[in-house]
């Protein structure tokens, strides 16, 4: 719908009772952005980790992915949208966001496929 002209990015109705209107209401809104993919991260970093601790049990090389600096990364531009969301909902602001969570999405694949390139060795 953005890219038809028919929205803008911060046109989209608010789906919760608080609204953009007040400081209180982007917070709250962008603490539920930030929970919204807290299951599926801790599902990557924890199959990841069963992965560098089974890897280094079974022949001691440790050579399976380490994915904690993509998982800093993730947190860091998810933290980056939220805070955004409390500065400004203009339609620029709303872009930037989009973008970041976009950013945290890249990571989250990354930190997901990690195992299997190990995996092709």
């Amino acid at each position: 719908l953005i890219a038809t002209g028919k929205k803008t990015p911060n046109g989209f109705a608010v789906s919760r009772d608080e609204t953009n209107d007040t400081f209180y209401g982007r917070v709250s809104n962008s603490h539920a952005n930030l929970m919204e993919n807290i299951p599926l991260f801790f599902l990557v970093v924890c199959v990841n980790a069963i992965i560098v601790d089974n890897n280094h049990n079974n022949n001691g090389d440790g050579g399976a992915p380490d994915v904690s600096s993509q998982a800093w990364w993730y947190a860091k531009v998810r933290l980056a949208q939220a805070l955004i969301h409390w500065v400004s909902v203009s339609d620029n602001a709303a872009t930037v966001r989009f973008m970041f969570f976009l950013a945290s999405l890249g990571f989250l694949v990354q930190m997901a496929l990690s195992p299997s390139e190990y995996s092709k060795r």
